[in-house]
């Protein structure tokens, strides 16, 4: 439960980071219809792996509150359950945590190699625009 907790404090914390500093533009030597598609797949791919980081632990505190069980905070407080304890409800939203979890993980090594394709590859700017100090 913890580790679920930290995820959502560090998902706001990198949200917030995002809204306030977008990624540069970076233009491409690979022409504008490639380049373009690669920009909507970098779109696509963010969203595909955000999406699943929100809903993730929000579908995991269902399935704690489903149980009957009070949601531990941080291990500071606990918040009681304002449902019903319904155990096949917790067993169907556990199966559908654990399926997302995995997708995550699955997607998350797709985008690691998809980075190395950029850098190996491509032999563009992708991944060494992400390092600390790096210049746009």
């Amino acid at each position: 439960m913890t580790l679920g907790e930290c995820v959502v404090l560090l998902l706001i914390g990198r949200l917030a980071w995002r809204v306030g500093n977008p990624p540069p533009p970076d233009p491409t030597r690979f022409g504008r219809l490639f380049g373009r598609f690669l920009e909507i797949a970098a779109k696509l791919s963010h969203f595909a792996l955000y999406a699943p980081l929100v809903i993730v632990p929000f579908v995991g505190i269902v399935v704690q509150l489903k149980r009957g069980n009070a949601l531990p905070v941080l291990g500071l407080w606990n918040v009681a359950s304002p449902w019903p304890a319904d155990r096949a409800v917790a067993r169907s939203a556990l199966g559908a945590h654990e399926f997302l979890a995995n997708a995550l993980l699955i997607l998350a090594g797709i985008h690691a190699v998809a980075a190395l394709v950029h850098h190996y590859a491509l032999r563009d700017r992708t991944l060494t625009r992400m390092l600390p100090g790096a210049t746009t």
